[in-house]
């Protein structure tokens, strides 16, 4: 009777003895255990490499992206070794710098996504593993910003998920509002006054020019789903070299975050500004007040006529700049906003892309605004 696959090396021992088969005729009972426990290993070493031959069916060379299935690929680390970025996160400095590496931020978001999952279950398994407990503390720290930064991630991922499942028109308008609500939380928080004051701990408050939100975020035309979120704060020091000074910009970079869960990108520059459009972020009320003191003179006191004064006017200031930030940068006109809304149903009543079709072809001149307000309703409804 055959032995079964559960068998183990003593059934093979026991079988060989008592069998009577020609190969085992004038076999001593030594020999006899020498070929059983040959044959065990033999069937042993026939279903370890059965195992060997379906992980390497189930495991190409080369990483296709997707984890096959039943495989034992580890995602981010066994995929294409030239598209690794080399992780840190011992602490929370360390993660910082892992996502500011060039490399890392030249990735897609999807591969990006999975460098922070990675990370994340580094520290996390790091931190459970710790018993002292100022590396406890250390790590603790360190988990904290890696669950900050996945979660900011999964956010992204599924806004990235709706901008491509729904139309052009409707994929423009989510991707606008979305670029609305960057600006405003940008305005409304305190993130330029944190930036503001790690600048100043480091230059001298005097040496702060101001903060500012620069880059695609202020241009609609340019702005797109993976765009970074940048802020440029202009220095004054003259025994530091002219332009961007990477060592600082490096350090605060993907350190402060609106409340949306988004990191921004943070460039120092000294005696120079970067080129394209740039808004001044809200900074204190008192920005007066300390620039009295800048100059060496006395602020007014608290009930003196010149401080209430000088508060009302703070606020007024703050409302009416405010109100201008919105009209300027929130509302700007885009190549998509109509320049004259209404003009078709003006002219044609209901409208149908055949009108439409029609309308366009009876026209000679293609560059007025009729022509113009017909195209783009064939663009976004009869595509």
């Amino acid at each position: 009777m055959p032995l079964g696959k559960k068998a183990d090396a003593g059934d093979y021992v026991k079988d060989f003895r008592k069998s009577d088969a020609p190969q085992f005729k004038g076999k001593s009972k030594k020999k006899r255990d020498q070929m059983a426990i040959a044959a065990y290993l033999a069937k042993k070493d026939e279903v370890v490499n059965l195992v060997r031959e379906l992980l390497k069916e189930a495991d190409p060379k080369k990483g296709t992206g997707k984890k096959p299935k039943g495989s034992d690929r580890r995602l981010y680390t066994d995929e294409n070794p030239k598209d690794t970025v080399s992780v840190k996160f011992s602490s929370r400095q360390d993660i910082v710098d892992t996502l500011n590496k060039k490399s890392f931020k030249a990735k897609s978001h999807a591969r990006q996504s999975q460098i922070i999952n990675l990370i994340h279950q580094r520290v996390r398994a790091a931190y459970g593993r710790a018993k002292d407990p100022a590396v406890k503390k250390r790590l603790k720290t360190a988990l904290d910003y890696a669950e900050q930064r996945k979660e900011a991630s999964k956010k992204k991922t599924q806004r990235l998920k709706k901008l491509k499942e729904g139309d052009t028109k409707e994929n423009y308008s989510e991707l606008e509002q979305y670029r609305k609500l960057i600006l405003k939380q940008l305005i409304d928080s305190k993130i330029g006054k944190q930036i503001r004051n790690a600048v100043e701990d480091k230059v001298g408050k005097e040496a702060v020019e101001g903060v500012y939100i620069i880059g695609s975020v202020l241009d609609s035309k340019k702005f797109h789903e993976e765009s970074d979120i940048d802020i440029a704060v202009l220095i004054n020091v003259p025994n530091m070299d002219k332009g961007t000074n990477e060592e600082m910009s490096y350090e605060l970079s993907q350190t402060y975050s609106i409340p949306d869960g988004s990191f921004v990108d943070v460039s120092i520059w000294n005696r120079s500004k970067p080129l394209g459009k740039m808004v001044k972020l809200n900074e204190s009320l008192w920005a007066n007040i300390n620039a009295k003191k800048k100059r060496g003179e006395k602020s007014s006191h608290k009930n003196s006529k010149a401080y209430k004064d000088a508060k009302k006017a703070g606020k007024a200031l703050k409302k009416s700049k405010m109100k201008e930030i919105i009209l300027d940068v929130l509302y700007e006109k885009s190549v998509h906003d109509p320049v004259k809304p209404g003009i078709l149903k003006k002219r044609l009543g209901t409208l149908s892309c055949s009108k439409v079709r029609s309308a366009k072809s009876k026209l000679k001149n293609k560059g007025t605004h009729y022509a113009k307000a017909l195209q783009r309703y064939l663009n976004y409804h009869c595509q």
